[in-house]
């Protein structure tokens, strides 16, 4: 059976994260092996106030953990990572893991603006784990900041475009 690392955060309240994440690979036949980033009271960008738990320590000791096992993993999937850190971990699991597919969902943007708990450093952390990506996943927000380019109409030809631009970050 395969077996698929899935970096990501637990939200109490709201559809995303791992608990989204979870069914979807094991219904597909694969083993989830948690790596939470951090576990959050609600999704951001939906609700105000949210408290937030950064696992950036505990990441570091599961992998570590894993690699003295000598487990071979199928596939890693990164989603939300909460701190410029963490996008450095992930990096040095898939360096570290070598035979992994790679799929990077670069959450930290959407409907035209950052996440509250995001900034410019993590955009630019975000360009350089795409780059190690086999497969990325950014919404439309997320790949104009990757890209640095601004939303506005898009056209068929321009979507076009930005998909080639992303590709040669280093995805597949």
């Amino acid at each position: 059976m395969k077996k698929v690392i899935a970096a990501h955060d637990i939200s109490g309240l709201g559809k995303a994260s791992l608990g989204c994440a979870m069914p979807i690979i094991s219904v597909m036949g694969s083993v989830v092996c948690n790596l939470p980033t951090a576990v959050l009271s609600t999704i951001t960008g939906v609700f105000d106030g949210y408290s937030i738990t950064d696992l950036t320590e505990q990441m570091k000791s599961t992998l570590t953990h894993w690699k003295s096992l000598n487990i071979d993993f199928d596939m890693l999937y990164s989603g939300f990572l909460g701190s410029a850190k963490q996008v450095d971990i992930v990096i040095s699991a898939v360096l570290d893991f070598k035979n992994c597919y790679f799929v990077a969902d670069p959450v930290f943007a959407d409907n035209g603006k950052l996440y509250q708990t995001m900034d410019l450093e993590m955009v630019e952390k975000m360009k350089r784990l795409v780059s190690y990506a086999n497969l990325i996943t950014p919404n439309y927000t997320e790949a104009s900041f990757l890209l640095d380019e601004s939303m506005g109409n898009t056209t068929l030809q321009k979507g076009k475009e930005w998909l080639e631009h992303l590709s040669k970050m280093g995805p597949e």
